[in-house]
């Protein structure tokens, strides 16, 4: 029993030590997205196939035809106060996140050339990120949680699952270069506790 009490507390304690030199480790030879900091959940998003900022902004018509043509409801207008222009296309990934559909319906609908039509796999609308200190199977609070990694439309390219030998720790590692930031990941994390968020593509000013 003490050593198995000795274990937890090691697991929620001393996690951080013990896995900062394996993403270190895959970081330098594979290019791998390491954990960083929790990021603020609800970021606004262009839709997928946005062409760069400006340039959207001058293409939009705000006319909404992404918006009926999204089949998962993930694309609204931005409000009044939000960090993008009120009544351009957006998605927040904690309110409803892009799925990646097969249709791509947004992309091909829109009229005015804002969103370009792109295969499933070029889409490019952010980068999630792991925070390990919230992440329940990197703490150890919840081993077996693997939500994040069952529910990824590119399940083992864009998000892979470190399994460590017996006794060690597992969670979820990020491939950049595969993931869309569709945000599923981070609407589906459980708990509340959002462990994975997407930061959005850089948009110029």
């Amino acid at each position: 029993m003490a050593d198995e009490m000795d274990r937890k507390n090691f697991l929620k304690k001393g996690w951080m030590g013990l896995i900062s030199p394996f993403f270190q480790e895959v970081d330098k030879e594979d290019e791998w997205l390491p954990p960083g900091d929790a990021l603020e959940a609800g970021r606004l998003m262009r839709p997928p196939g946005a062409i760069p900022e400006p340039d959207f902004l001058a293409a939009c018509h705000q006319c909404g035809t992404c918006i009926e043509a999204c089949p998962a409801d993930a694309i609204r207008f931005a409000n009044d106060g939000e960090d993008l222009p009120a009544k351009t296309p957006v998605i927040v990934a904690a309110e409803s996140p892009c799925v990646v559909c097969e249709s791509l319906a947004c992309m091909s609908k829109c009229p005015s050339g804002a969103l370009l039509s792109v295969p499933r796999e070029s889409i490019e609308m952010g980068i999630a990120q792991v925070d390990i200190g919230a992440c329940l199977a990197w703490n150890g609070d919840d081993e077996e949680c693997r939500v994040c990694f069952d529910m990824c439309p590119f399940k083992g390219t864009a998000i892979t699952f470190h399994e460590s030998a017996a006794g060690g720790l597992n969670g979820p590692v990020v491939h950049d270069e595969a993931c869309t930031g569709c945000g599923v990941c981070e609407y589906h994390c459980p708990e509340g506790r959002i462990a994975i968020t997407v930061e959005p593509s850089p948009r110029a000013v």
